[in-house]
C-alpha cells in the first residue's frame, strides 16, 4: 500500500568537525553576555499554522519554515519552500540534484545566506535541546530515522516507537517546540498538515504529538541531529589542543 500521511525528505550530512565550535551550550553563554537571560518559557512557544508538504521530500525545508513562522521569531517574510529546497539541493554536500532530499545543514545554510539568521548552532543531547527551548532561545529542528509506528499516536499524545531491531521507512525533518514537565514529554511539530498527531476531542488531529526523552535519545544514537539558529551572532568555540 502506498503510503499517504506524508513525505519524508531528510538526508544526514557527513559529519563536519567544525560543528563541535558551534555548541548550543556555548551560544547560550554567549547570548546571555550579549543579551543578558532570556526569560524562560512557562508555556509552549505560539505556533504558525501547521505546514502540509504532502508527499512531497520537502521536509527540511517544510521545518525551516515552521521555525520561521514560530515564537520567537514570528516573521511573516517567509520563503517559498520549493525554491528552497532547490536552493539546498544545489549548495548540499551531495553532487548533483537527481535524489529526495537534502540536509539540515543545507537548510541552516539557506537561511543564513538570505538574512532570516545569524548563526546555526548544533545540540549534542536531549538535555540540551530542553535547556535551550525551556530557557527561552526558541524552537529546535530536528532530523532522525522515521520508523512506520511513529505514523501512529496513543490516547495520551504519545509518538509510538518499535523495538530495537526495527526497520526506518525514511529521514524525517521536523521541529520540537518545548519539553512538557508535567506531560513528560517533547511537542513535536510536524508538517503533515492534519493527517498526523493526537486527536481532538472531534477526531481531527493537530499535526502535534509528545515524544518521550528515551525515545529522542534514541533517536540521536541512531545518527540524529539537533540545530537552532540565532539572531545574535555568535564566536565559535576554541576546541582542546
Amino acid at each position: 500500500m502506498a503510503r499517504t500521511i506524508g513525505g519524508f525528505g531528510y538526508v544526514r550530512a557527513p559529519q563536519d568537525g567544525r560543528d563541535h565550535r558551534y555548541r548550543m551550550a556555548g551560544a547560550m553563554v554567549q547570548m546571555r553576555a550579549l543579551a543578558g537571560k532570556p526569560t524562560p518559557r512557562k508555556r509552549q512557544y505560539t505556533e504558525g499554522p501547521i505546514l502540509n508538504q504532502g508527499m512531497k521530500p520537502h521536509c527540511v525545508t517544510f521545518s525551516g519554515l515552521g521555525f520561521q513562522n514560530a515564537a520567537p521569531m514570528m516573521r511573516s517574510d517567509g520563503f517559498e519552500t520549493t525554491k528552497a529546497y532547490d536552493w539546498c539541493q544545489r549548495n548540499d554536500e551531495w553532487p548533483g540534484e537527481n535524489y529526495d532530499g537534502t540536509s539540515v545543514r543545507a537548510l541552516m545554510k539557506f537561511l543564513q545566506e538570505f538574512g532570516y539568521i545569524s548563526n546555526y548552532v548544533w545540540g549534542q543531547s536531549p538535555q540540551e535541546a530542553i535547556e535551550w527551548m525551556n530557557g527561552g532561545y526558541g524552537t529546535v529542528i530536528i532530523g532522525t530515522y522515521w520508523y512506520p509506528q511513529m505514523d501512529n499516536v496513543d490516547s495520551k499524545g504519545f509518538i509510538q516507537f518499535p523495538g530495537a531491531l526495527a526497520t526506518p521507512i525514511g529521514g524525517h525533518a521536523y521541529r520540537v517546540n518545548w519539553y512538557d514537565k508535567e506531560k513528560g514529554g517533547l511537542l513535536i511539530v510536524n508538517s503533515w498538515g492534519h493527517n498526523w498527531g493526537m486527536q481532538r476531542r472531534n477526531g481531527d488531529l493537530t499535526g502535534t504529538a509528545y515524544m518521550r526523552i528515551d525515545d529522542f535519545a534514541r533517536l540521536l544514537r541512531e545518527d540524529g541531529e539537533i540545530a537552532a539558529a540565532t539572531q545574535q551572532r555568535i564566536k565559535p568555540l576554541a576546541l582542546a589542543a
